[in-house]
């Protein structure tokens, strides 16, 4: 998890979250990781970069996780 914590006495607090497990189905080999969701992680990991440097109103919490399936 990363934060990012607001300026503003009373500001409220955003959440984006992402999974970085995947999981096949069936007799499948193949794992759609790709799109589910390491493009999500990218994201997020993209969005922390720009919110390092950027005063903000809101705090912002970052949440990576696993098991999404489950």
């Amino acid at each position: 998890m990363a934060t990012f914590p607001g300026k503003g006495e009373h500001a409220a607090e955003l959440l984006a979250v992402a999974h970085y497990d995947s999981k096949s189905w069936g007799n499948r080999a193949d794992s759609p990781g790709a799109d589910d969701n390491a493009s999500g992680v990218a994201v997020l990991m993209e969005i922390a970069r720009l919110l390092r440097d950027i005063p903000h109103q809101h705090t912002i919490r970052l949440v990576f996780f696993s098991n999404e399936e489950a």
